[in-house]
C-alpha cells in the first residue's frame, strides 16, 4: 500500500508525498532499482540533492544486483548529472561513459536516448558543436522511430543551440522555436520541459537577442510557478527572470529575484549559483554600490565564475 501510494504521487508529481511514502516504505525493507530511483527524483525536486545523490548510487546498485543494465544505466546517468550540476565534471563523465557501457548490448530504447542527449549537451559545453549536431540529429530519428516526442524535442533545443553558437543562427533558431513550442504544446516529464525552457532561455541571452530572451524567460516563468520553491528550475528561471528585469529597468525586482536564485541554487548548481552572484554584482554596480558589487563578484569568482566584463567596468567607473 504504502509503495503504490508512493508510485502514484510520482505521477501526480507531488514530490513531497512520494519522499514521504518511500522513507516509510524503505523502513520496513529494501526498495527495488526502479522505487529508489523514483525516490531520488522526489528528493531531487525538493531540493535534497545530497540525498537524492545517495538514493541514485543505491539504484544503481540495486539495478546491478539483479542484472538489470537499461536501469542501472538510467542511475548512472541520474548521478553523471547531479555531479555535473555540481560542479564535478570528472565524476559526471565517468558516470556517463559508465552508462554507455551498460547499454553496449541493449536493445535501442529510450534510454539510449537519455545517454545520448547527456553526451550532445557535453559536446556543446565543450565547443564540438558538429558533433553535438550529428548525434542529435540521430537522437531525433531514434525518437521518431520510437514515437518519442520527449526524445525529439530535447534533441533539437540541443541541436538549435549548438548551431547558434557555432555561427549558424539562421539554422539554429527554428530548431529553437519548433522546441520551445512542444515545450508548450505537450505533457513531457518535468525533467524534460525545464531542460527545454532552460536551453531556450539560456541560448537567446547568448545571441543577445532581447525580443526572444524575454518571450522564452516569461514561457519558463509561467511554467515554472507550480514547481517546489526550492527546486532547481525554480532557482534558474528567477536567474533568467532577473536578466530581463534588469534589461528593462526594473532593478530593484531583478535584485530580488537574483538573490532568490543565489540561495536557491547553492547547494545544486555551482555554474548557476555563481551567475546568479554575478548578476547581483551587475546591480550593485548599477546602483553605484561599490562595495557590494565587489562582494557579490568575489563570491561569483569564488564558483568558478569570472566576474567580467562587470568588474572591469566597476574598476573603470572607479577611475
Amino acid at each position: 500500500h504504502l509503495l503504490v501510494a508512493a508510485r502514484d504521487a510520482i505521477a501526480r508529481r507531488d514530490w513531497g508525498v512520494a519522499s514521504e511514502g518511500f522513507l516509510e516504505a524503505r523502513s520496513r525493507g529494501p526498495l527495488s532499482g526502479n522505487d529508489l530511483d523514483a525516490f531520488s527524483r522526489a528528493l531531487w525536486w525538493l531540493g535534497r540533492v545530497d540525498e537524492a545523490l545517495d538514493l541514485a548510487h543505491s539504484a544503481y546498485l540495486a539495478h546491478i544486483e539483479v542484472h538489470n543494465p537499461a536501469g542501472a544505466a538510467g542511475s548512472a546517468i541520474r548521478m553523471s548529472v547531479l555531479r555535473f550540476l555540481l560542479g564535478d565534471t570528472v565524476a559526471a563523465v565517468g558516470w556517463l561513459q559508465r552508462a554507455q557501457r551498460l547499454l553496449t548490448a541493449e536493445p535501442p530504447g529510450d534510454v539510449h536516448g537519455i545517454a545520448q542527449w547527456a553526451q550532445s549537451v557535453v559536446l556543446t559545453g565543450q565547443g564540438d558543436y558538429a558533433e553535438a549536431v550529428e548525434l542529435t540529429r540521430e537522437l531525433e530519428q531514434l525518437g521518431s522511430r520510437l514515437g518519442a516526442e520527449d526524445l525529439v524535442a530535447p534533441a533539437q533545443v540541443v541541436q538549435g543551440r549548438a548551431l547558434v553558437l557555432s555561427g549558424r543562427v539562421g539554422d539554429g533558431v527554428p530548431l529553437l522555436e519548433q522546441a520551445a513550442h512542444a515545450a508548450t504544446s505537450y505533457r513531457f516529464a518535468p525533467e524534460w520541459t525545464g531542460a527545454i525552457h532552460y536551453f531556450l532561455t539560456q541560448t537567446a541571452h547568448d545571441l543577445g537577442d532581447v525580443r526572444l530572451t524575454i518571450l522564452w524567460t516569461e514561457a519558463a516563468a509561467r511554467w515554472s510557478v507550480d514547481l517546489p520553491e526550492l527546486s532547481l528550475f525554480s532557482g534558474i528561471f528567477s536567474l533568467h527572470q532577473a536578466r530581463v528585469l534588469t534589461l528593462q529597468g526594473l532593478w530593484e525586482q531583478a535584485e530580488r529575484e537574483a538573490r532568490r536564485a543565489s540561495l536557491t541554487l547553492a547547494n545544486m548548481d555551482v555554474a548557476a549559483s555563481a551567475e546568479a552572484h554575478y548578476r547581483l554584482g551587475e546591480l550593485a554596480r548599477l546602483r553605484g554600490d561599490v562595495e557590494q558589487a565587489e562582494c557579490a563578484y568575489a563570491q561569483a569568482r569564488r564558483l568558478g565564475r569570472l566576474p567580467l566584463p562587470g568588474l572591469a567596468r566597476l574598476r573603470l567607473g572607479q577611475g
